[in-house]
């Protein structure tokens, strides 16, 4: 599991993890003062998001936590792939409901919520397309734009963990 989100975004995709795990039946109550930030819950959030893309392929519902752990590990792995934001945004269908801006909220995040808030400005200055050609036109970015999105994950980098 990529663990390049920051350290406050793992301990709380690791509860929510937790949470969900605990909820499936996966993990056992008396497992839950595993200290947080563990390669064993490293290795559970794993398990957590691969199920969870496997769900999400077969069209199965996905609960609103499991959802926030997937979707904050998305944008981890797709910003530090090494193309920066554009690789978020370019392989996740970004929408105005999209949910992720809210996730960080809900993980009590601000600055990582500011930075891709700005990101998303940046990229998307007229705002998020809603149609699929015109949202693929617009990730065609001018320089000045990549530019802008490389500073930004300059910034989010920071909150990555070890």
């Amino acid at each position: 599991m990529s663990q390049l989100v920051s350290a406050a975004a793992l301990l709380a995709v690791y509860r929510y993890g937790l949470v969900v795990l605990l909820l499936s039946g996966q993990v056992q109550q008396e497992e839950r003062s595993v200290e947080i930030g563990s390669e064993e819950n490293a290795a559970r959030v794993n398990a957590v998001y691969g199920a969870l893309i496997s769900a999400a392929n077969s069209g199965h519902w996905v609960s609103p936590q499991a959802d926030l752990v997937y979707q904050v590990e998305l944008l981890s792995q797709e910003v530090n792939s090494g193309a920066s934001f554009e690789q978020y945004f370019r392989w996740v269908r970004v929408t105005d409901d999209s949910g992720i801006l809210q996730y960080l909220n809900e993980l009590g995040l601000p600055e990582v919520r500011g930075i891709v808030e700005r990101a998303l400005k940046t990229a998307f200055p007229e705002g998020i397309p809603q149609d699929d050609d015109a949202y693929d036109s617009c990730t065609d970015w001018s320089e000045s734009q990549l530019r802008q999105l490389a500073e930004l994950f300059g910034e989010f980098e920071r909150y990555n963990g070890d």
